[in-house]
Order: C-alpha cells, then sequence, then structure tokens
C-alpha cells in the first residue's frame, strides 16, 4: 500500500484524498479533511517502510503520536469495513435461510430469535440443553409436589 503512496504525485494525492473526503461526509459533517490528508501523508510516507499493510501503518501512526489524526481516522475506517459488511451479509444469508416461503407467517420476535441462534451457533453449542429444558418446565409448572 505505502509504495503506490510513495510513487503518486501531489496532485493525484490531493484528488484521491479529497474524494475520500467528500465519500465519509454526511451533510455538514466530515469524518475527514481531504486536503490536510493530503499534507499528513506527504509527510508521513517518507517516514515508513515499503510494503506496509493497513493495520501495520496505522499502528506506526499511533506509536509517534497523533499528528496525523486524519490519515488515522481513514485507516480505522479502512480497517472497520470488512468487519462490518461480512457481519451485515451473514445475518441476510441466515435470514434467507430461516424465513422460507413455508415459514412466511413466523413473527418478529420468532425470526430475530432464531436468526440470532443461526448466527452466534457456536455460543449456542456450548449450552446445556437438558438444563435448559428443566429450567423451563420447573418455572412453568403447575402442579406443586409436596
Amino acid at each position: 500500500m505505502t509504495n503506490k503512496l510513495k510513487d503518486m504525485t501531489y496532485d493525484n494525492l490531493l484528488n484521491h484524498c479529497k474524494s475520500l473526503q467528500l465519500f465519509l461526509t454526511d451533510g455538514n459533517s466530515a469524518d475527514i479533511n481531504g486536503p490536510e490528508m493530503a499534507d499528513e501523508l506527504r509527510v508521513i510516507i517518507p517516514m515508513v517502510e515499503s510494503n506496509l499493510s493497513p493495520i501495520e501503518l496505522l499502528k506506526f501512526i499511533i506509536n509517534i503520536g497523533s499528528f496525523t489524526p486524519n490519515v488515522s481516522i481513514a485507516l480505522r475506517i479502512l480497517l472497520a469495513l470488512p468487519v462490518t459488511v461480512a457481519s451485515g451479509e451473514r445475518s441476510f444469508s441466515k435470514h434467507k435461510l430461516i424465513k422460507t416461503y413455508l415459514r412466511s407467517t413466523m413473527t418478529n420476535d420468532r425470526l430475530s430469535g432464531l436468526a440470532m441462534i443461526a448466527i452466534e451457533h457456536q455460543f449456542c453449542q456450548e449450552l446445556d440443553i437438558e438444563e435448559i429444558i428443566k429450567d423451563f418446565s420447573n418455572a412453568k409448572a403447575r402442579k406443586v409436589f409436596h
């Protein structure tokens, strides 16, 4: 990643940073300042090794101090995106499996519960089903045993 930045002209870098600023703007609120980010990158890129990954670059920036806030914010957003997208895609995939044509009359509460179980199946495998059934039956028991 850093090799591409080293080979880029300042005008090209500035255009990319401005484009990123527009992309990360919502109304009057922007996450980064494009021209400032271009200046920050121009200062920091000669200081870093070639071929650093985004996470390695972020660690380097954190270690040297906070004089590059725009680059730090942009890298944090970049590193958070794949997790966010994967989680959303996994949720929709499970939703399609759970809510089929035959189960289209299912209530939202039940659908949400089943989706949570399907998404968090590793956690559910660790649960003791017998203990849960016993607790449920004791809570719902109508007969009092003497």
